[in-house]
């Protein structure tokens, strides 16, 4: 076994986290976290501020909208 490598995805997943600990997150609001967008494809506008931000939206590619309602 190549200790190099072990040692390399050690590290590597010491910091991750599984989808369903995110979803838990979300769903309970934990302040401790802060979660970041880091796709380079993804835009990010609140709904409520979408129509500042319509006229930077390409006019000649389909848009996918991501909405989730946030439990109250």
């Amino acid at each position: 076994m190549n200790k190099g490598a072990v040692k390399f995805f050690e590290e590597k997943i010491r910091y991750e986290i599984d989808p369903y600990s995110v979803r838990h997150i979300v769903d309970e609001k934990d302040k401790n976290h802060v979660i970041v967008d880091v796709r380079d494809v993804a835009i990010n506008a609140p709904a409520y501020e979408l129509d500042k931000h319509i006229k930077k939206l390409p006019k000649n590619k389909k848009l996918i909208l991501n909405c989730q309602k946030i439990k109250n």
